[in-house]
């Protein structure tokens, strides 16, 4: 047995989702699974990630597993070879700067077209969150920070009103959150810095100032 087959064989088998569920979401929950491993270290860089291993132990067909690959190849997670397969990605922490910048550049334009549509209860609900990443334990798993963190910026980029625009946002956020968990890349003061950022955001938010929010992004 190869030494990629025994990296398999050692995660625990997952329960599979419910029958029923649609197609795009088994695919997500297979993503979501993979990525979880990789991150967590059960499968280092340079894994073989083949698509009859992880559809056994996952309880899924073939089908799934070839999108949830897909999808991690295109968050820099996973290497698709041609006449080889895939397997995990060597990713440096160059690349998670460098993702960050990306998403500077995308950020402030869907910023700015977004809160002109926000609606008085989507600010609402912007407040809670900003609320929730204030009440954060800095000793705390920063997974919780991460939620709220991610459910503000998912809340206002709903009103963005170019589509194609959201979805580069959300893949670059998705991305992000992956790579900080993989490098533990937040630094100790990030949550200080963030929810002083968040507060600048918000307020131009609340005052309905779409430029001053596009600039309060670029300066995060």
């Amino acid at each position: 047995m190869s030494r990629e087959m025994e990296n398999l064989d050692e995660l625990p088998v997952l329960e599979p989702p419910l029958l029923g569920r649609q197609h795009r979401s088994l695919a997500e929950f297979v993503t979501d699974r993979i990525a979880d491993e990789i991150v967590s270290g059960g499968l280092p860089a340079g894994s073989r990630l083949t698509e009859m291993a992880l559809a056994e132990r996952l309880g899924v067909s073939r089908s799934p597993i070839r999108e949830a690959l897909r999808n991690l190849s295109r968050e820099g997670l996973v290497d698709l070879i041609p006449r080889r397969g895939a397997q995990v990605a060597s990713v440096s922490s160059e690349d998670a700067v460098q993702l960050y910048e990306c998403r500077m550049l995308l950020e402030p334009e869907a910023c700015r077209g977004a809160v002109p549509a926000l609606t008085d209860p989507d600010i609402l609900i912007l407040q809670a969150l900003l609320g929730d990443m204030r009440s954060a334990d800095t000793g705390a798993d920063m997974s919780l920070f991460l939620a709220a963190n991610h459910g503000y910026h998912r809340r206002w980029l709903h009103a963005c009103p170019n589509p194609i625009l959201q979805e580069l946002i959300e893949l670059t956020w998705l991305r992000t959150e992956r790579y900080w968990r993989l490098f533990k890349y937040l630094p100790a003061d990030y949550i200080d810095g963030s929810v002083a950022y968040h507060q600048r955001l918000h307020s131009a938010i609340v005052d309905r100032d779409a430029d001053e929010a596009a600039r309060s992004r670029s300066r995060s």
